[in-house]
Order: structure tokens, then C-alpha cells, then sequence
């Protein structure tokens, strides 16, 4: 082969080569676009807690429902009471939440609500005020403000949802502040369907609807995976 042959040969193997590259990167690319996609989504999101002055300071829980829902559920203070406090002790006891650690409880759920029906005057007290009788260091204080298990869209189906106002309480050298305030904390159950279910009542869905809130609530205190 002579040397402008030989060359000519070169030539079209490399332009060869640099086609086959060209075209392995271009179908590569989306595929690996797709598979770092899949990876990043495959790895879990955390979010910060909202509040996270917990920390070895004694805490009461206290849950006051609107008379109107407390006329349809009677017993939501000392349900849904129960159920943010368990849900934060399991959290504490699991190790899973930093923010939580060296927390005490000093009265249960069912003595703050004894102490709200021994004191109907609490309604009109500000939360500030409330924590300082309670004296204790922090007041989680929770007012429900809706709660319902019938679907918006129609009355035959079953649709659960809560709405409430969050205010953590802070108290040092005798005073009180609200250190943290969220309005219109809301959940719905069941979640995956807009407009209700039917095979349900209404007990199951204000139990499923509590449950789903007291874990947000609690959730709202350590930091945690998300979706």
C-alpha cells in the first residue's frame, strides 16, 4: 500500500471512530440523564424541623377544638392530644430525632384536658398565659378549627379533613412568648383521592384523618424524610 492509500485508510478509520463516539454519546446522554434522574430521586429528602426548641426543657401539650367541632367529636382534645404526644415520645425513644432529646413530659394528655374542662375560662386565655400556669418551659398549644369526614364534592362519600392553628410557647424567668406560629395546618384523608370514598363512615375517617394530623404535628419537631 502506498503512502496516499495508507493515509487515505487512516483517514476513514478515524472518521470512522469519531461517528461511532458521536453517535454512542449521543444515545447515551439521555439515558444517563435519565438514570442520575432515577438516582437523585431515589435518594431521601430531609426536612429541617420547624421547631426545633425542644431540647431538654419540660413540655405540655395542649389541644382546643372549636365548639362546633367539639359538638360533633367530643372527645378530639383528649384524641388528638394523645396522639402528637405518643407520636413525639416514640420519636424520643427511637433516637430518630436529635431535637427531641432529654425532652420531659410532665403531665399526660388526659390531665391537661381535666384541667381545660376544670377551667373553662382557658377558651378566652391567651397561650402565653396558659403555659405560665402549666409552668413549664415550653406549651405546644394546638386549636382545631374544622374538622370533617364528609367529601366536599358530595355528601355520600367519605372525605376526612383538619384544619388547626400551631403555637409553640417559650417561658423563661417568668415570662412567656411565642417563639413559633403556623395558621391553617391542614390535612385531608384519605389523601390519594380528591373527592372521597364510599365504603367508610365516620368514626374510621376521623380516626384516619387524627392520625395523619398528629403526625404532621409531631413531624413538625424533628427533622425527617419526605417524599
Amino acid at each position: 500500500m502506498d503512502d496516499h492509500a495508507e493515509n487515505t485508510h487512516r483517514f476513514r478509520i478515524g472518521r470512522s471512530v469519531l461517528m461511532l463516539a458521536l453517535l454512542t454519546g449521543a444515545l447515551l446522554a439521555p439515558a444517563g440523564c435519565a438514570i442520575f434522574g432515577l438516582a437523585a430521586q431515589a435518594l431521601p429528602h430531609r426536612q429541617k424541623a420547624a421547631y426545633a426548641g425542644l431540647k431538654n426543657q419540660t413540655v405540655a401539650l395542649m389541644v382546643a377544638a372549636d365548639r362546633g367541632v367539639r359538638m360533633d367529636w367530643e372527645s378530639i382534645s383528649i384524641d388528638c392530644a394523645a396522639a402528637i404526644q405518643a407520636k413525639m415520645q416514640k420519636l424520643q425513644k427511637e433516637k430518630s430525632a436529635a431535637e427531641l432529646s432529654g425532652v420531659t413530659w410532665p403531665y399526660e394528655p388526659r390531665s391537661v384536658v381535666r384541667f381545660q374542662k376544670d377551667h373553662p375560662e382557658l377558651e378566652l386565655t391567651p397561650a402565653t398565659d396558659i403555659a405560665l400556669r402549666l409552668n413549664v418551659a415550653r406549651l405546644i398549644y394546638v386549636e382545631i378549627n374544622q374538622m370533617t369526614t364528609r367529601s366536599e364534592q358530595a355528601t355520600q362519600l367519605f372525605k376526612g379533613k383538619c384544619v388547626a392553628n400551631l403555637r409553640v410557647v417559650e417561658v423563661k424567668d417568668g415570662k412567656a412568648k411565642v417563639a413559633y406560629e403556623e395558621n391553617n395546618v391542614s390535612v385531608t384523608f384519605p389523601e390519594k383521592t380528591k373527592e372521597g370514598v364510599l365504603n367508610a363512615d365516620n368514626y374510621k375517617i376521623y380516626l384516619g384523618t387524627l392520625d395523619r394530623f398528629s403526625t404532621v404535628i409531631a413531624l413538625k419537631f424533628a427533622e425527617h424524610d419526605i417524599d
